[in-house]
């Protein structure tokens, strides 16, 4: 609130009014009003020469305090001082909610090949499966030289039926090497066995076939002679007899199954013989059983052709083959054998027919 001009300029007066304003003022008016005087009398020099009543009363109230100046400068930041101690560890937050599944990454880059395992045993056979159809019938071989004929029999009753190439008689050759193209042959006056597998073939084995369709409670006899000329193994020729409709001894529906005579397994163990399939005591067995190797009839249960008989009243045979007795890819490779064969007797009934292989 803004004071009355007099009051105010009391109070501008009496904070003026100090010691050293009076003497100064008193010194001035003896200067001008009584100079003379002065010098005969007094000098105030200090204010101990003035009575304390007389500057007392020289002093004027205090004056009203002044308009407030204006704001000095801000003086200089002080020094930041030193951090706090770290504050206590808070409380674990609520854990939040769980976020969107993020799209698959890309496949990544195929792994390197690792390293090739070792090779396992080798596995057992597997059963013999359906035969396949019967393959082109492959280019005859050239007819070797004829051996001479041997000595007429005592009666000259039921002479030899020659088979001097395929096709005659009904006999063919059956079956022909993947490998090399080649088959079993007539030379030097006898069928020739090589080796090989035909998987295309009724009996596996490569050689010379006819076809038949006759009961097997029929088939009364079956013979022929060998020669090993040279041999991968201890086996000789084999007959196979193949049937159909063979339910005891077949695991197939249609009864399909192939009896398999081998000389070996009956005794022979000369390099060249003569054998008769129907010898007391020779054995036959099925390489389809439905028991297996080891059950009756099976390939290490060998029986008498008389048990398949008695078994398979309904069956019936439709191929007879002499062949080189292999039966799985591999087994016994075309050229590494050679067997040969003559003087095939197979009999129905009460009669039977003899033929001479290769002449």
């Amino acid at each position: 609130m803004k004071q009355p001009r007099d009051v105010a300029e009391k109070r501008t007066m009496k904070r003026y009014l100090t010691p050293s304003t009076i003497l100064a003022t008193t010194a001035l008016f003896f200067a001008l009003g009584g100079a003379a005087y002065a010098t005969n009398r007094y000098v105030i020099t200090s204010t101990s020469q003035v009575k304390p009543s007389v500057i007392k009363a020289l002093h004027g109230e205090q004056g009203a305090i002044g308009n407030t100046g204006p704001d000095g400068t801000n003086g200089t930041n002080g020094n930041a001082g030193p951090s706090g101690a770290a504050g206590a560890t808070g409380s674990a937050g609520i854990a939040g909610v769980t976020g969107a599944t993020g799209p698959a990454g890309a496949t990544g880059a195929t792994g390197d090949t690792g390293p090739k395992g070792y090779t396992g045993a080798k596995g057992d056979n597997g059963a013999t499966g359906d035969p396949g159809a019967t393959g082109v019938q492959g280019v005859n071989g050239t007819n070797g030289t004829n051996g001479t004929n041997g000595t007429d029999g005592v009666n000259g009753l039921n002479p030899a039926t020659p088979v001097l190439q395929s096709g005659d008689a009904g006999w063919t050759l059956s079956g022909v090497d993947p490998v090399t193209g080649n088959g079993a042959a007539f030379q030097g006056g006898a069928l020739h066995l090589y080796g090989g597998f035909d998987g295309t073939t009724y009996q596996g084995g490569i050689g010379l076939a006819k076809s038949y369709d006759n009961a097997l409670s029929t088939f009364s006899d079956l013979g022929y002679s060998y020669v090993i000329n040279q041999s991968a193994n201890a086996d000789q020729p084999v007959v196979h007899v193949t049937l159909i409709s063979a339910t005891a001894d077949s695991k197939f529906a249609s009864g399909f199954t192939n009896l398999v005579y081998v000389p070996a397994f009956n005794g022979a163990t000369g390099r060249d013989g003569t054998v008769d399939g129907f010898a007391q005591g020779n054995e036959w067995y099925s390489t389809d059983e439905p028991g297996g190797l080891s059950a009756p009839g099976g390939q290490n249960n060998p029986r008498p052709i008389s048990f398949f008989q008695t078994n398979e009243p309904n069956a019936t045979i439709i191929q007879i083959s002499i062949d080189n007795g292999n039966s799985s890819n591999g087994t016994i490779p075309y050229g590494s054998e050679d067997f040969s064969a003559d003087a095939l007797i197979v009999g129905f009934g009460g009669s039977f027919t003899r033929y001479d292989l290769g002449g």
